[in-house]
This record gives structure tokens, C-alpha cells and sequence, in this order.
């Protein structure tokens, strides 16, 4: 679920359509403003831009009976007046960064509520304002302020974009790279400065280019806005509530659905790693527990498996497309999803111990590796995408700040023994309602902080990824981990009123490139169930997770909804994009 050892697994942060949306409007107003700067730098358009500008407000006026206005001279009409407002009046700069957030949050609808953008959206206005103040000081003009905060406003929230398009063009070359990146913009606003402080003219065409542009842009996605919010609906599966039924005679097992990150399967471990798992299933066996030997996830991506398995379904297609991958519609597809909302219905409590949102439960804890609400509108900007590469750096050992390393190595020190302990809470608690617990542990997954003795291990092996070591430091964890699992299992059992229903399930299985053969088992993974006697029916050896709950209620809630064809899709290819979804 989290960032590998070796980076960060990307995906983008809008649906495929929305996607489309944005790049286009960022393209639009970065090509356009580019374009116009050309012209006025090479002197192409530069007088023949405002005669344009100037004869078409005349026709107009004309048409209206009106006589034109200057931009010096007072309006005397209403088109006058707004003509005279775009071209007398900088707002530009300050309705970039609302357009700019508006913008994300129309693309993230439901997942960034409205105050959080809110708040973002006036930081950056703070901003913006505080650079025009400063600006204003030097130039003792208020347009020459407005446009130099502008385009450094711009570069800050367009910076992401920019770099990935340089990285298209030339991969991995100089041009790509900060080092060659941040001295040319510097030069770019240090001859943008100093262009603006000699010119006299005052820059009333730009500023009513820019004004119109920035408000077209944002009544666009106001427009958007409202008719997504009118539209809004649930995701279409196979599958219709009308195809889940009631069972009044059924039994309502207290249901423990435990997910270990990045668990490999029987295939991946002896394939990837020769490594013997079967003393752990033997003792899973022993407890009464069913352990498919050849099960796999359907994606390689936490949230797009997580949301497939709690829906008991394929994801739209449309939202898995490598490249172009939408997590705001895995997020909601999660946060509203079949299974929990089956097990309401049942009169079941669900309680929420994982790295997700749900209604009323927000997720147990975010941290760096998971996008949610406003990260989602500024996980491109220059600031997280500085912050991202230092954050590496410290972390490989590039850059000697020893206290900010340790933090970010052991931010999750403690997250699995936390979901372990609230995990064991919740057996204790006695409800007349039967539970629904969904506790996501990160391990075995990077970072391997333990080995198999309980031994914490050296920091250098948990700086990155190390092929010559991440064989045993994985196995080495998951055996940790197989203990701690094992004593949740004996806990829940013997806290429990009446036999549970205990789920243990890998999202994924391993992916990091630590052999030729791995790339072939990443969705091989652990699936393991323990069903009550009076409910229990065999389930099969080969499974993927896209069934597991289909199987499940077919075995305790009489349900009849069919097998899916067990298919994966790889989700790899979106690995090269910038934000951390895994």
C-alpha cells in the first residue's frame, strides 16, 4: 500500500475523462500565455495586438450606439464598463490560484471537501498577495506586481506538469532534471523582472487577455462543478442491491476482514524467493482456517484492489488506464462500497481500522503515503514535488540531516502494533449488534523495520531499495509478521462471544524487481478464511480477490451472485506518473 523501497509507485489523480479536462485546461492557459509572450518578446504582435483588441471593442461599441473608450478614459456604458474593468483592472493573479483549486476540486469531486479547499484556496490568494506587495515595492506599479506574481504562482502550480513533459520529450536527460530546471526558471524570472521594471508601456491588452482567459476557465468548471454535483452517483457494478437479499435465519458472525499489505502468495514465495510459507499455513490449517494456495489479487495497486474486492466487482475500466489511472473514483467506489454496505443492512457495526475513508470513519492515518483531500489538487505543485525529491534524498543518505531521516523512516514504526491493539479492542467490546472490522496492516511491506527474532533492523537497510538485501528483509518481516497475525488470530478466538468469521488477505503480492521472475507474481497473494462450522462451506483453491466476498456471503448469507472470470489487470505502466497512490 505504501511507497516501495525504490521510489514511490505513481498514478494520476483524475478520472480518465476528467484527466483529458485538466490537462487541457492546463495546456490552454500554459500555451496560450506562452504563445502571447513570444509575440510581445519577438515584437510580432506587439502593436498589432491592442489595434485588434482595440477596433473589435470599437465594433461592439458601435453596434450598441456607444462610443469606445479608451482605458484611460472614465466608462460611460455597461460594455464600456466592463471592457474598461478587464483592461484597468489586475485581478488576474488572484483568479489563477481560485481557478487553480476550483479546478481541483471539480477533477477530486467528494474526495476534497469544501472547506479544505477553502482553506487552500485562500493560503494561495495569501500568497499571491504577499508577492504582489513585495513586487509592488519594485516596480511602484500594480500590473507589472500582478504579472510577476502570476507566473511565478504559475510556475508553482503548473511545475509538476512542466517537468513531466520535459521527462516525455527527453527521459532521464539533463533538461528533466532539477539541476537544469531551477536555474532556468530562475533566469526566466530574473529577465521577466527585469523586462517589466524597463518597459513603460502600460500592459492593459495582457491584462485583459489574462483576466478573460482566467474567468472563461473558471466559469467553465463552475458550470462543471454544478452539473457534477446534480449528476452525482454511485458506480455501476454487475450486480444491483436487488441482486442482495435479506437473510432473516442466518447466523451474524462477528466479522474480522484483516488485510496485510503486499502479502505474497504461495507461487510468489517459492518463485520469487524459494521461501517455504507452509509452517505459517500449517498453523492457519490448524485453527480451522481454509488457505487457497493459488490466489490472486486483481490489481497491483492498494486502492484499486481494495476498492475492487469491497465491491465484489471489476473496476470501470475507464478509471484503470495505465497512464491515466482515477483515484478519486477508486476512493469513492471504497468509501461507498457493496460489502460494508451489505453488512449495515445485516445489522452489522462496521468499524474502521485502515488506511481509507469511510462515512463518519475517517481513515486511521494518512501519513505520506496515501493522497487524500487536498493533496490530490497539490501533489504536482513545485513546493510537494521539491519537498518529494529532498524527502528521498534525506532518505538514500544524499543529504546528512540524521533527525529528519529517522522520522521518516519510523513514521509507521508503530502503525501495525496500533491496528494490532485497536484490532484486539474492538474483540473485547461487547455489542448486541454482530461487528465488521476492516484493520490494514503494512507489513509485510516496506519498510521491513523488524526481522524474524523481533529484532529492529539497522537503518541502512531501511534507506531504500537494496536487491541485494530485500529478498531476506521481506521474508524476514513476513515471518514477524506471521507471529504477530497468529497471536491476533488466538486473541480474537478467545474474546470472541460466539466463532468469527476472521479474513486474512494480501492486496497484492511482491513488486519489487528483486529477480527476473517477480514481475511475474505481483498479484500473487495470501487468502485465508476462517468460517464457523454451522456456515461453512469449502472454498475454492484458486480465487482471486474479486470473489472472495461473493464466495463469502454465498457461504453465510445465502446469497446467489455468480463467479466472476478471475483476470488481473496491471496497473504498472502508471508507475513513471508523480503521485504516490500505493
Amino acid at each position: 500500500m505504501i511507497t516501495s523501497a525504490s521510489g514511490q509507485v505513481e498514478a494520476s489523480r483524475s478520472r480518465s475523462n476528467e484527466s483529458s479536462l485538466a490537462l487541457r485546461s492546463q495546456v490552454a492557459i500554459t500555451t496560450l500565455i506562452c504563445l502571447f509572450l513570444l509575440a510581445k518578446f519577438t515584437g510580432f504582435i506587439c502593436s498589432k495586438s491592442e489595434q485588434l483588441l482595440n477596433t473589435i471593442l470599437r465594433l461592439v461599441s458601435q453596434a450598441s450606439n456607444h462610443n469606445y473608450m479608451s482605458p484611460d478614459q472614465p466608462p460611460r456604458s455597461s460594455l464600456s464598463r466592463y471592457s474598461y474593468l478587464l483592461k484597468n483592472t489586475a485581478v488576474f493573479p488572484l483568479l489563477l490560484p481560485v481557478f487553480f483549486v476550483l479546478h481541483g476540486t471539480v477533477s477530486n469531486l467528494g474526495a476534497v471537501t469544501f472547506m479544505d479547499a477553502l482553506l487552500l484556496a485562500v493560503l494561495y490568494l495569501l500568497v499571491t498577495s504577499i508577492i504582489i506587495g513585495i513586487a509592488w515595492f519594485f516596480y511602484r506599479d500594480f500590473f507589472k506586481a500582478g504579472l510577476l506574481a502570476f507566473f511565478m504562482m504559475a510556475f508553482q502550480f503548473f511545475f509538476g506538469f512542466i517537468q513531466d513533459r520535459l521527462n516525455s520529450v527527453a527521459p532521464h536527460s539533463f533538461i528533466s532534471q532539477y539541476r537544469f530546471i531551477l536555474p532556468a526558471c530562475c533566469l526566466f524570472f530574473i529577465i521577466l523582472a527585469i523586462w517589466l521594471k524597463k518597459r513603460k508601456k502600460t500592459l492593459f491588452v495582457f491584462t485583459s487577455y489574462l483576466n478573460t482567459v482566467l474567468l472563461l476557465l473558471l466559469l467553465i468548471d463552475t458550470g462543471l462543478l454544478i452539473i457534477k454535483t446534480i449528476q452525482k452517483k454511485r458506480p455501476g457494478f454487475s450486480y444491483t442491491e436487488k441482486d442482495l437479499s435479506n437473510c432473516e435465519s442466518c447466523d451474524r458472525p462477528d466479522i474480522y476482514f484483516i488485510v496485510l499489505d503486499e502479502y505474497a502468495g504461495d507461487a510468489g514465495l517459492k518463485n520469487v524467493f524459494n521461501f517455504d510459507n507452509s509452517q505459517f499455513e500449517s498453523e492457519l490449517t490448524r485453527r480451522g482456517f481454509q488457505v487457497a494456495n493459488r490466489s490472486t489479487s486483481n490489481y497491483n495497486l492498494t486502492p484499486f484492489s481494495m476498492a475492487s474486492t469491497l465491491n465484489m466487482d471489476y473496476l470501470d475500466p475507464n478509471a484503470t488506464v495505465p497512464g491515466r489511472l482515477n483515484l478519486n473514483y477508486v476512493y469513492g467506489t471504497i468509501k461507498n462500497n457493496n460489502v460494508v454496505s451489505f453488512f449495515k443492512k445485516q445489522g452489522y457495526r462496521f468499524f474502521n481500522l485502515s488506511v481509507f475513508d469511510f462515512p463518519g470513519q475517517p481513515a486511521h492515518k494518512y501519513g505520506e503515503f496515501i493522497p487524500y483531500g487536498t493533496e490530490l489538487i497539490t501533489s504536482q505543485t513545485f513546493t510537494k514535488r521539491v519537498i518529494k525529491a529532498v524527502r528521498n534524498d534525506v532518505l538514500s543518505g544524499k543529504l546528512p540531516f540524521t533527525t529528519w531521516r529517522k522520522k521518516i523512516l519510523y513514521e509507521y514504526l508503530d502503525f501495525n502494533d496500533d491496528i494490532l491493539l485497536q484490532t484486539r479492542e474492538v474483540a473485547t467490546q461487547k455489542n448486541r449488534r454482530p461487528k465488521f472490522v476492516y484493520s490494514h496492516l503494512l507489513m509485510p511491506h516496506w519498510p521491513y523495520y523488524y526481522d524474524s527474532k523481533g529484532q529492529l533492523v539497522p537503518e541502512e537497510r531501511l534507506r531504500g531499495f537494496h536487491k541485494e538485501t530485500a529478498s531476506r528483509d521481506y521474508t524476514e518481516y513476513l515471518l514477524y509478521g506471521n507471529e504477530k497475525v497468529l497471536q491476533l488470530v488466538d486473541d480474537i478466538f478467545k474474546t470472541s462471544p460466539n466463532p468469527p468469521v476472521i479474513i486474512l488477505l494480501g492486496d497484492h503480492g511482491f513488486r519489487l524487481p528483486v529477480n527476473d521472475q517477480a514481475y511475474k507474481y505481483e498479484f500473487s497473494n495470501l487468502s485465508a478464511v476462517f468460517i464457523p462450522s454451522k456456515s461453512r462451506k469449502p472454498f475454492p483453491d484458486s480465487l482471486s480477490n474479486v470473489n472472495f466476498f461473493r464466495i463469502l456471503l454465498d457461504s453465510c448469507f445465502n446469497q446467489r451472485l455468480p463467479l466472476l472470470k478471475d483476470s488481473t489487470i496491471n496497473l504498472s505502466k502508471a508507475r513513471h506518473l508523480n503521485l504516490t497512490i500505493n
